[in-house]
């Protein structure tokens, strides 16, 4: 409920400065108060709020420096899960492309069918580091044959 300046107590008035070359005329002879008006909220008055943020602006400074960084950080977050999920969907392609298919061979075929870390029979093949931008595109020293075990132990998430 808006409440006109002139209409609170005398000592209210006193207490936010009330100056009565800083007031206007509206309809009826109303004097309200141009820098803010009053406002009952829950039992209390708050009056002048434009008035006590601009002599202590810190608290809205800090507000918009932490959604700021929030805003930043959530789009850093988004841009990045977007990047691993092309990365992850273009390897998917791959995987399943004939140019794999015959590098995979050509390692394997490399290292006699042999897992390069325990010696058993090879049947993946396992990157040691990927392309940083083009899947598909690392050199076959990069590759190395391991058996399903090795392959589990390197690729946990891989399955």
């Amino acid at each position: 409920m808006k409440v006109p300046f002139d209409q609170l107590p005398q000592e209210l008035q006193r207490q936010y400065g009330y100056d009565p070359a800083n007031t206007t005329e509206l309809h009826n002879g109303i004097a309200v108060k141009l820098t803010g008006t009053v406002k009952r909220v829950a039992g209390q008055m708050l009056a002048n709020f434009p008035q006590s943020v601009a002599q202590n602006p810190m608290p809205i400074a800090l507000l918009v420096g932490f959604v700021l960084v929030l805003t930043i950080a959530a789009g850093t977050w988004v841009k990045s899960r977007k990047r691993e999920q092309r990365l992850a969907s273009r390897r998917d392609e791959y995987r399943k492309s004939d140019d794999w298919q015959r590098k995979r061979a050509l390692v394997l075929k490399r290292d006699k069918y042999h897992c390069v870390y325990c010696g058993a029979r090879a049947s993946r093949v396992h990157h040691k580091r990927y392309a940083p931008r083009n899947v598909g595109s690392e050199p076959i020293e990069w590759l190395v044959s391991v058996c399903e075990r090795c392959h589990d132990k390197l690729n946990p998430d891989f399955g």
